[in-house]
């Protein structure tokens, strides 16, 4: 299918299974080129015709894999180069707080993240540099221009979250992206970091608006009509237990553990957002107090973390740790 856009979104090994749970784009602005020496800069950059130069930009002629380094690969050369180790504070800090970690994140640790969602910057040909004055007034012609770019992205890779990086950014899609055609965008809420914040947007398709559930507006009934959904209730003995886990989920969503989506095909599912320790917690209080059929083993952690949409790694080693501090 014939695209608008000349910069291709990376699209993560595993962005089909999702992050918590959800196909998610993350969205950032723009690519700038710090090459202002090289012969191509003035008709390139400065004058934005970065597609005219995609495989004879004089930066890459010394690269063997010229399929991979051209400037249409930006945005998968940009995620690829922070994933082998480049240092980047605005990715780092995004990352971190994304898997709810404050350590060091390693090449495995930062895949885990990236592999599972796709990334795309709107702005379609690049900048001469860092803008230090990206004000929504000045740019908001330019995210016009480009809007036909962004809609080709959310219908080839049809996310169900955008993550969006930068406030003018933030502005536009509140302004002019309500209702696309056949697509509609609903912000939902706003991530915030010590470096940058982004916007959470939820989006629908064919003319079914998504609609995110409020906190204050699921129910008991809500949590048990999920389970009874669910493959997890393939596993449960009785109504009882049906009841037990919706109970669960409930106290877990009072505390902001979980949130509840509603999908575009209207279907609701869990989304995990607490920090990892409390997520471990809450599988573990399911584990103990949701009785399963008749095996000796109940519900698995494995079960567990499928239905709550999450995949966080070492949770018995995890356990034992929590268990040893108290």
């Amino acid at each position: 299918m014939e695209h608008r856009y000349f910069f291709k979104p990376r699209v993560g090994n595993d962005y089909q299974e999702g992050f918590m749970g959800l196909r998610t784009l993350v969205l950032g602005a723009y690519h700038y080129c710090w090459y202002d020496k090289c012969r191509c800069f003035k008709e390139c950059v400065m004058e934005g015709r970065a597609a005219d130069y995609d495989t004879v930009c004089p930066e890459y002629e010394r690269m063997s894999d010229r399929d991979y380094y051209r400037l249409s690969n930006s945005n998968v050369i940009e995620i690829d180069s922070y994933l082998e180790g480049g240092h980047c504070p605005a990715y780092s800090s995004f990352t971190h707080r994304m898997l709810g970690k404050k350590s060091f994140l390693g090449s495995e640790a930062r895949a885990s993240f990236w592999e599972r969602v796709a990334f795309y910057n709107w702005i379609q040909h690049c900048l001469p540099g860092p803008v230090e004055d990206f004000s929504y007034d000045r740019w908001e012609p330019v995210f016009m221009q480009d809007r036909p770019s962004f809609e080709d992205v959310l219908r080839e890779l049809r996310p169900h979250a955008v993550l969006v990086w930068t406030e003018p950014l933030r502005q536009f899609l509140d302004r002019h992206c309500a209702s696309l055609e056949g697509i509609s965008l609903v912000r939902t809420g706003v991530i915030e970091m010590e470096a940058l914040e982004a916007w959470e947007y939820r989006v629908g398709y064919e003319g079914e608006p998504v609609r995110p559930v409020r906190r204050n507006k699921a129910q008991f009934r809500t949590f048990r009509a999920i389970v009874r959904m669910s493959p997890i209730s393939l596993k449960l003995c009785t109504e009882d237990s049906v009841s037990n886990l919706a109970m669960i989920l409930k106290d877990a969503y009072g505390r902001g553990l979980i949130e509840v989506v509603e999908r575009s095909d209207r279907s609701r599912a869990i989304v995990c957002v607490g920090e990892d320790e409390d997520i471990v917690r809450l599988i573990d209080n399911i584990r103990r107090n949701v009785a399963a059929g008749s095996g000796k083993r109940g519900l698995t952690i494995d079960d567990i973390q499928q239905f709550l949409g999450t995949d966080i790694r070492h949770v018995p080693q995890m356990l034992y740790r929590l268990h040893m501090r108290r």
